[in-house]
């Protein structure tokens, strides 16, 4: 990252050569989109849906 912050016309010139193509347009309405479906799914269940994931997060020294 250095290096672009230090020569960001050199980071111009390889940039489009990666092919990743950052859409923030795009990005910005998934994500008011997700918003407006997370109200919708809670109209239904009764409840906003909450992040989790299978594993474990020990807080102390031999929690599994």
């Amino acid at each position: 990252m250095r290096w672009y912050l230090d020569d960001p016309a050199r980071g111009e010139a390889v940039e489009p050569l990666l092919r990743d193509a950052f859409d923030y347009g795009l990005e910005d309405r998934i994500i008011a989109e997700m918003a407006r479906s997370r109200v919708a799914i809670a109209a239904v269940t009764g409840d906003v849906l909450a992040y989790s994931h299978a594993h474990a997060h020990p807080r102390a020294p031999g929690e599994t």
